[in-house]
């Protein structure tokens, strides 16, 4: 009799050992995969490629009109979104975009001041024009109101927060 008594306070220990280990883990898994699913429906990649088709025409164009300043710093910011892999942060996107949007908006201001040809106004008019959609597009992404809907509703509630807290897992970042 003595021997079960040891036996399943073994198996109770060893128990309560697995559960004290596994049971952190399975939520930090669990609280980590529901954050990668908010950051994963960021979906500005097209717009961004589409910004930077422009930017590239618009570079050719500053680069015809010997403006080299406003062109190579577009040209820098572009090569910073190229360089962006799938493995880059919300926020390190979002700081492309903005570097890239400040810099194309200097290009085309620069451009835009000088005398311009019928053909490379209307060059112009057009990148301006594909630039600004995808931004737009940008803009209207629904993927900072998915944030909040995450924090508000999921990671602010007990014991979601705590969890996340002492586990090392960060709330979803904001695209701005």
């Amino acid at each position: 009799m003595k021997k079960l008594t040891t036996d399943w306070r073994v198996a109770a220990g060893v128990l309560a050992a697995v559960i004290l280990i596994f049971t952190p883990l399975g939520a930090k898994l669990s609280l980590q995969r529901a954050v990668d699913r908010v950051e994963g429906g960021l979906a500005i990649d097209e717009y961004m490629t589409d910004s930077m088709n422009a930017a590239r025409n618009l570079i050719t164009l500053g680069s015809s009109l010997g403006l080299d300043v406003e062109t190579d710093t577009l040209r820098d910011y572009l090569q910073v979104c190229m360089d962006l892999g799938s493995d880059a942060s919300v926020s390190e996107r979002a700081a492309a975009n903005r570097d890239l949007a400040s810099g194309f908006e200097d290009l085309r201001s620069a451009i835009a001041g000088q005398e311009l040809s019928e053909r490379d106004a209307e060059s112009l008019e057009i990148y301006t024009t594909s630039f600004e959609g995808p931004q737009a597009a940008i803009g209207r992404e629904s993927y900072n109101g998915d944030v909040d809907k995450f924090i508000s509703g999921t990671y602010n509630k007990f014991p979601t927060r705590l969890i996340g807290s002492l586990l090392g897992v960060d709330p979803p970042e904001y695209f701005n």
